[in-house]
């Protein structure tokens, strides 16, 4: 790589920086927003009996991706054929996942000794087929380093969401009020991303290489199974201990005060990672990278 491509793609990753942060940003802002409007018109209950969905069903959401947007992100090569397969593979993880979840809600209600989980379950089935559907289109953004467009996309989907939830939580519908934001988020996120993408997947193809992606997909999806039982273990707890009411209290603090981090970390992800996949074969310049970025 040449100083001028060096410079060039520092700049582009400054640049990319900054769209991604200042994108993060609006989404903390309208993540705080929903939380305090959403309070006053729901009570910690119908917060708790979604986030006892969540905190078991969560898990699904790493096998609906397998690793394989981050797989797709970092290759070196991606034909338009295995852009393509790895759409309907995302998807139908998405689809089957979502029965599966289905299947299980009876045993989740069970599990917290509370009936109304069962039909909140179901309901919630629909993201992962929503998120498996937009999985590529997301991780075509990134590699292509097309952040404003993905900045666009994933602010507008959690702002329109929240207009609706507040609007349903307003005229009664009770934690139903969450359920349709999160629905709605993935609706809106899913049509965005891949108007912004522009292409549409062709027919699933026997042949291409697949073996690399899902080598690596897997992999990372170990490791992200980790991330989740440490995130998610206290919700358990809390959930079948003390109950919705406890648990949709602690719900809402930890949105607080975790989502904002969590939302901080993103951009260097985001950024870093087609960056990097760019320059791997140089590992000065990588080292060189990386230490601008820390």
């Amino acid at each position: 790589m040449t100083v001028e491509q060096d410079t060039g793609l520092g700049r582009s990753a400054a640049r990319g920086g900054m769209v991604v942060l200042g994108g993060q940003g609006v989404r903390i802002l309208v993540q705080v927003a929903s939380v305090a409007v959403l309070s006053r018109l729901l009570g910690p209950r119908d917060y708790g009996l979604v986030a006892m969905v969540l905190a078991v069903v969560a898990v699904a959401e790493i096998f609906r991706d397998l690793g394989l947007s981050t797989a797709a992100i970092q290759a070196k090569v991606l034909t338009r054929a295995q852009q393509s397969n790895l759409w309907w593979l995302n998807t139908a993880l998405g689809v089957g996942l979502a029965l599966v979840v289905i299947a299980a809600a009876p045993l989740v209600a069970a599990l917290y000794d509370e009936p109304a989980l069962t039909a909140l379950t179901a309901a919630m089935s629909g993201i992962f087929v929503l998120n498996g559907m937009g999985a590529q289109y997301r991780a075509d953004l990134t590699r292509r380093m097309l952040f404003a467009r993905l900045a666009v996309a994933t602010t507008l989907a959690p702002l329109l969401a929240l207009g609706i939830a507040a609007y349903a939580a307003a005229n009664g519908a009770g934690y139903w009020a969450l359920v349709i934001q999160q629905l709605v988020q993935g609706a809106v996120a899913l049509v965005a991303v891949a108007a912004f993408a522009g292409w549409l997947p062709g027919r699933p193809r026997r042949g291409v290489e697949m073996g690399g992606f899902l080598r690596f997909g897997w992999s990372l999806a170990g490791t992200q199974l980790i991330n989740y039982a440490a995130s998610n273990i206290d919700s358990v707890l809390i959930g079948t201990r003390l109950g919705a009411d406890q648990l949709g209290s602690y719900n809402r603090a930890w949105q607080l005060l975790m989502n904002p981090l969590v939302q901080l970390r993103g951009p260097t992800t985001t950024v870093a990672l087609p960056v990097l996949s760019r320059i791997r074969d140089n590992p000065a310049l990588t080292q060189r990278f990386v230490q601008r970025g820390q």
